[in-house]
């Protein structure tokens, strides 16, 4: 997981960026973007601004910002997020891209997966009564289609058998 930047951090690469020198109301907007952006790196108690990676609990859809009044509407370009998948912080730096894909890398090389369970007696008895009569006549049609109650009718025939089997 990416490492969340420090107070001290923040407020350093907020010094780093370009100052515009202009003068006028342009450059008063700078100032205090530039202020306001320092007060909020320092009045954020839980550290919540610091880049992190965020993972998307339910699928959604997302638009461009300045498109947000179109919420009924249309908007130029929708992205369907899938339940589950990463949004990745790059501060507009492809460095920091690297170093955090790097890092997920990393973290799910250390994950284990779990391994698959071994299938029990009964249940590779069933398979095999099950995939022999599944053709039969009397629970699928001559297209390959289940009759109506045809695969209830096959499972518990199929089950039957394999605890018929089993004794």
């Amino acid at each position: 997981m990416a490492r969340k930047r420090t107070k001290e951090e923040a407020l350093e690469r907020l010094l780093d960026v370009p100052d515009v020198p202009v003068k006028g109301k342009l450059g008063q907007v700078n100032r205090l973007a530039r202020i306001g952006a320092a007060g909020l790196i320092m009045l954020d108690p839980l550290n919540r601004l610091a880049d992190d990676f965020i993972t998307i609990p339910i699928p959604m859809i997302a638009i461009p910002a300045h498109e947000s009044h179109l919420l009924s509407g249309s908007p130029s370009l929708q992205i369907y997020i899938r339940a589950g998948e990463t949004i990745v912080p790059t501060g507009g730096n492809v460095q920091d891209f690297n170093e955090g894909v790097e890092q997920a890398a990393a973290l799910e090389a250390t994950v284990e997966s779990p391994k698959p369970r071994a299938k029990s007696a009964y249940t590779k008895r069933y398979e095999k009564h099950f995939k022999a009569q599944a053709n039969r006549p009397d629970y699928k049609k001559k297209d390959g289609t289940w009759k109506k109650g045809g695969f209830r009718r096959c499972v518990k025939a199929a089950h039957a058998k394999a605890k018929k089997d089993s004794k």
